[in-house]
């Protein structure tokens, strides 16, 4: 007798690997396009049940960074809403680099992160992993 399905989770997933499937300039335009995405994909769920509304993190800094280079006023907005509600997270890691660290990287990476937030007008404590 075949079990029986009764339930299917999806669960959407990306890794930020520059480099490792793209170029690193192909790669960081595919995740600008997921940053857009993930915001269209959180504000058509936003009124959907806890738990199956859609939310995305933001695994690296540079991909913010790059994505920030071209993007609107309306889009800043937009992500900043998606960051204070909570859909939208942002790891604090400029890339996925070796785990060496000089001194003074984890204080970059956090001025850095506080920046970028800034720049989205959200406030720093949002949307931190």
């Amino acid at each position: 007798m075949k079990p029986s399905i009764s339930t299917l989770i999806l669960l959407p997933h990306s890794h930020t690997d520059i480099g490792y499937t793209h170029d690193p300039i192909i790669t960081l335009e595919l995740h600008k396009r997921f940053i857009d995405r993930a915001i269209e994909l959180c504000e058509k769920t936003s009124t959907w049940p806890e738990g199956s509304r859609f939310r995305w993190t933001i695994e690296v800094l540079i991909v913010l960074e790059k994505w920030l280079e071209t993007a609107s006023k309306s889009q800043k907005q937009r992500l900043a809403t998606q960051l204070q509600e909570g859909n939208i997270a942002l790891g604090v890691r400029y890339t996925h680099g070796g785990f060496l660290y000089s001194p003074g990287d984890i204080d970059w990476e956090i001025e850095r992160v506080g920046n970028l937030l800034s720049d989205v007008d959200a406030p720093s404590s949002a949307g931190c992993l």
